[in-house]
């Protein structure tokens, strides 16, 4: 008898650690009944779609200062766990809000308790949560530091994201006529949610730096804001990037491949990234990457090639590392040595595994 995951997600469109649930349905459902509770969103579309089963539910927050407010659907929430809750099943959650309800209920629940921590936070209640549920995942040694200074390392597993062989990927041509100055320019790609500190307004900075020099460059922004406290950011990335006619935004495109591969560089400024999924995505589709020397983007560089790495506070550094390896000779050599790397490290049959070992342990 096969046992059941319940996937837990407070978000319902998708970001990263979304992309990355959805790999780890598809990889599980030969192994495992599938169910995924989250709120309505391109995610359970595409969850559905791979045979999981779907409970619609709007997570609420669990906060005092709106627990009067929400206590009908809290408790809802708990019920509806409750009622799916047996020795044979086991509860991911893929979310921090998730992983709070899970720790409240630890004494409740018969079926394993697996937390991912996907973000970087050094707060007490991420280390708390912890020690409540039966296995942690972390995505990156960077944010198994966080956790460090209160919890043991026998009680969190290191388990990086993953992805499929996207080496044989064809593009649809994602950036036609329309997009861009001239078809003809080279196209460097900043991809990813709006967030102050994704460091779009350097990378802005940055393009208006090299478009003194070279008008054979066209920067592209592609993104959304995911929440409505980014909106303003995103609104004032609009109005900078006026200012430079070498920098085009574009709202989020639901075939990121697609602008990777096409792509003549990918560049990931991100400051303290938790992983960097965009660079593993780009070393499997065969694509130039360049990134940050922080976070979980050195944790992947670094182990490649750390001439690729530049300070993302400084944006002349950023303009130098664009410029070289926008034109770079041994183009081909870096890029095969890259998904080699890939390969060895960063593949999706890699991750299910070692996560399944986790299930089973």
């Amino acid at each position: 008898m096969k046992k059941t995951i319940i996937y837990l997600s407070e978000f319902g469109e998708m970001g990263g650690a979304e992309n990355s649930l959805i790999r780890l349905i598809k990889g599980m459902k030969d192994y495992y009944n599938v169910i995924l509770i989250s709120p309505r969103g391109e995610l359970s579309t595409l969850s559905i779609s791979e045979g999981a089963k779907y409970y619609e539910f709007d997570i609420p927050t669990i906060r005092l200062s709106s627990f009067f407010r929400n206590r009908n659907k809290i408790f809802s929430f708990i019920n509806l766990l409750s009622s799916l809750d047996n020795s044979n099943v086991i509860f991911h959650a893929n979310t921090f809000r998730t992983r709070v309800y899970l720790g409240l209920l630890k004494f409740f629940l018969k079926g394993k308790l697996i937390g991912h921590i996907r973000d970087y936070n050094c707060s007490v209640m991420n280390s708390l949560l912890v020690l409540c549920l039966d296995e942690t995942i972390v995505i990156s040694d960077f944010v198994k530091d966080s956790l460090k200074k209160f919890v043991p390392d026998k009680r969190v597993s290191l388990v990086y994201n993953g992805v499929e062989n996207l080496s044989q990927y064809n593009s649809n041509g994602y950036f036609d006529d329309e997009k861009g100055r001239c078809k003809y320019n080279k196209k460097v790609v900043l991809l990813g949610r709006i967030e102050e500190w994704k460091n779009q307004h350097r990378f802005i900075e940055c393009a208006n730096l090299l478009s003194k020099t070279r008008n054979d460059i066209d920067f592209y922004i592609i993104g959304s804001p995911m929440k409505k406290e980014h909106v303003d950011y995103y609104n004032q990335m609009c109005e900078l990037a006026k200012i430079v006619d070498s920098v085009f935004i574009y709202k989020y495109t639901e075939k990121p491949f697609d602008v990777i591969k096409e792509a003549d560089l990918l560049v990931c400024p991100s400051i303290n990234e938790p992983f960097g999924r965009v660079v593993i995505e780009a070393l499997s589709l065969k694509t130039m990457i360049i990134g940050s020397n922080n976070g979980g983007v050195k944790e992947i560089l670094s182990g490649f090639d750390s001439e690729m790495m530049f300070d993302p506070l400084n944006v002349y550094e950023m303009a130098n590392k664009i410029n070289k390896y926008i034109d770079i000779l041994n183009k081909n050599e870096i890029i095969d040595d890259g998904f080699e790397f890939y390969i060895e490290n960063f593949s999706i049959d890699k991750n299910i595994q070692l996560i399944k070992s986790l299930y089973e342990k």
